[in-house]
């Protein structure tokens, strides 16, 4: 372990992480408390601090805040070693310019940016931090988005036989969740969770910290009475839906049930099919699995049996409804009763291919190889209209797209995909 006094003012972080040291869960927390701090200081006046990597990092022996000073920061840090101060980290405000590449590996850079390489968020900025303090605990860093994506693990330092607190081990992993609707929405909001009892507005006022031991009373009887995961909590949120459904199903029969009582022209036949009608009509806008053409064509080589051959496919957009035009369209159902529609438009050789349902497509819970073999397509756009909450399997899913430039897979609901294989297989992610 890295005693914290013997920090020299001017080390990088990275420096002493590539040496091979590591620190105490309270060391590393007391450290990197300033940095979060600075973090959280940005995101409140509507800036972004930029993800943070070790690299970015260095020990100082006066804190100064330096979001303003940018590359001017080290410089005036260079003559302040005042006596008596407190070993503290800080960034060094020489923050990247631009957005990471997509495709770029690093432990420190979250999913949505792999993936799309789109300039970071407080979200993702949550994560870089999150991932720096794990690898100060724990000696080694999270697995990148590329390797959790396949199904490896980042393990909770207590598992690697780490002693550390419960709630900010929570806190951490939270921090540290693959996709970025799980995470905290700012380095504030991830401040108060790492550090709950540190004043940060009125540090002597009788009331604040009156308000800190409810805040803590509360948190610790929400642990108590056992807070699902964030996996478990989409769970629990679809079966309370679903129990909502059953309950909202009883109150309409009987409401039919006493109406045919009043009036005999009401057809009890309705009364019963209804709830089957109900339940058929949430499954009507499945997207079909695999389509194998009537002239005979392998399913792999023309898209869920249309007329578009794979290989001419350059883009791929999801919508919530189906427009009047163009004319042509295919039914791409699994149910064949033309509630998910696709269709094309041409752009020089290729095609951009469409899929479509009013309301949004349904994913079938296997979703394999759907854009497998698609070696020209550049960009796939969910927007939102992919509902994959009930899909178990997306092996193969971008196999042999080597041209695949850009997707917001982030969008969607992989909570209950087990099944992974191959999935990025011969794209630049692989």
């Amino acid at each position: 372990m890295k005693d914290t006094s013997l920090l020299k003012s001017g080390e990088r972080l990275s420096e002493l992480l590539n040496q091979g040291m590591t620190w105490t869960p309270g060391q590393a927390f007391a450290l990197i408390e300033p940095v979060a701090e600075q973090a959280a200081l940005a995101h409140e006046q509507g800036k972004q601090a930029g993800l943070t990597g070790p690299e970015d990092i260095f020990i100082t022996e006066r804190l100064w805040f330096c979001f303003f000073t940018a590359g001017q920061t080290e410089k005036k840090l260079a003559g302040q070693t005042g006596k008596g101060w407190p070993v503290l980290a800080a960034l060094s405000g020489e923050k990247r310019a631009a957005a990471p590449a997509a495709g770029e590996k690093s432990p420190y850079i979250p999913l949505e940016i792999w993936v799309s390489g789109e300039p970071a968020g407080p979200r993702s900025e949550v994560y870089s931090l999150c991932a720096v303090i794990y690898h100060m605990i724990t000696g080694v860093p999270p697995a990148d988005a590329s390797q959790r994506m396949k199904g490896q693990e980042a393990p909770p330092p207590s598992r690697l036989g780490i002693e550390i607190d419960a709630g900010r081990e929570t806190a951490l992993m939270k921090g540290l969740a693959l996709l970025e609707k799980d995470r905290y929405s700012s380095c504030g909001e991830l401040a108060r969770a790492l550090w709950p009892n540190t004043d940060r507005e009125q540090p002597d006022s009788d009331q604040a910290q009156e308000d800190s031991k409810k805040a803590d009373a509360a948190a610790s009887e929400k642990k108590a009475a056992g807070v699902p995961s964030s996996r478990a909590g989409v769970m629990v949120r679809l079966w309370a839906n679903r129990i909502a459904l059953i309950i909202l199903l009883i109150f309409l029969v009987s409401c039919c049930v006493i109406l045919s009582f009043i009036n005999p022209m009401f057809n009890l036949v309705y009364v019963i099919l209804l709830p089957f009608a109900l339940w058929a009509k949430s499954k009507s806008q499945v997207l079909c699995e695999m389509l194998s053409r009537k002239d005979g064509g392998a399913w792999d080589d023309y898209m869920l049996g249309t007329d578009v051959r794979r290989y001419t496919v350059i883009s791929v957009t999801f919508l919530d409804q189906i427009p009047a035009l163009p004319a042509q369209k295919w039914d791409v159902s699994a149910h064949r009763n033309k509630k998910v529609m696709a269709w094309r438009e041409p752009e020089g050789d290729g095609y951009h291919f469409y899929i479509g349902a009013q309301g949004g497509v349904t994913a079938g819970t296997i979703c394999d190889r759907l854009f497998s073999g698609c070696s020209a397509l550049r960009e796939v756009r969910f927007q939102n209209a992919f509902d994959t909450s009930h899909t178990v399997s997306m092996q193969g899913l971008f196999d042999g797209c080597a041209s695949l430039e850009r997707t917001d897979i982030d969008s969607l609901d992989l909570s209950r995909v087990r099944k992974r294989k191959n999935m990025w297989r011969g794209t630049r992610w692989e």
